[in-house]
């Protein structure tokens, strides 16, 4: 089911079991999580909570097949229309961001305690090293982070590195100071997380200069041995969302085999 919204388009993927429906709603840059409800004479409510966005799909089908109704959510509500389309496809997530140059990355942010962390430190030089771009607000962000977290743990040994740039509500060192080890502790993560300003997005391209621009939250960039950008994964799909996660996982991990697979430079 493909909807089109009044600000991008979406896929519903919904499964019926008698009067109770399950699915989730994929958009270019992420999704919805899990989403439940039921439909009753043709009258469809699905509801999902993420924390900082719960919302209501209320909807009705009408004789022609199109189901069209609004999205309620805490700060606005969208209305939407949507026809079935078993062949819907979205923008390829590689595409959505760029690197600015063919060169090693090079950055530099504070973590949490306020030292600073370099691509440039010994714990990075030679190894692929995975870049992910979040907040600590992000419900997709949190599911990347579950991934990544037990990802590392099992192949740390293998010359992989993850780092993960916060980008949070405010600019405020102090703030990030509190949030950023509770994150820490909540999903295991034993990778660094650096604080990396404000989540307004044309900020933090800013702080980013070897992206084009920061398209979403989170994004995640795969950097070779030499540190150039080889991958870069823009938003998340969520375990929930089957096929797609899958593929991603597939995908990650076939390219991090590729580029451990390169030669360190000079040698």
């Amino acid at each position: 089911m493909a909807a089109n919204g009044t600000r991008r388009e979406r896929i519903a993927v919904l499964k019926q079991d008698g009067n109770h429906v399950t699915g989730v709603l994929l958009s270019p840059t992420g999704d919805s999580r899990a989403l439940e409800g039921n439909v009753v004479d043709g009258q469809l409510r699905l509801s999902g909570f993420t924390g900082p966005a719960p919302s209501l799909y209320h909807g009705a089908l009408a004789a022609d097949g199109k189901l069209a109704g609004t999205v309620y959510g805490l700060r606005n509500n969208q209305a939407f229309e949507a026809v079935r389309d078993d062949t819907a496809t979205l923008p390829d997530p590689y595409s959505l961001t760029r690197a600015t140059s063919d060169g090693p990355v090079r950055f530099t942010f504070p973590d949490a305690n306020g030292t600073p962390v370099s691509l440039d430190d010994p714990r990075y030089r030679g190894k692929v090293v995975a870049v992910q771009i979040l907040g600590t607000w992000c419900p997709n962000c949190a599911d990347e982070t579950r991934f990544l977290a037990l990802w590392y743990s099992k192949h740390r040994s293998r010359g992989v590195e993850v780092v993960g740039i916060a980008f949070e509500q405010e600019d405020d060192a102090q703030l990030a100071a509190r949030t950023l080890p509770r994150y820490r502790e909540f999903y295991g993560i034993d990778y660094a997380l650096l604080f990396g300003g404000s989540l307004d997005k044309a900020a933090a391209g800013v702080r980013l200069p070897w992206l084009n621009e920061v398209v979403a939250y989170p994004t995640l960039v795969l950097l070779d041995r030499q540190g150039r950008v080889r991958e870069i994964y823009t938003g998340f799909n969520s375990p929930e969302t089957g096929k797609p996660n899958r593929d991603f996982v597939d995908r990650f991990n076939a390219t991090v085999d590729a580029l451990l697979a390169e030669p360190v430079s000079g040698s």
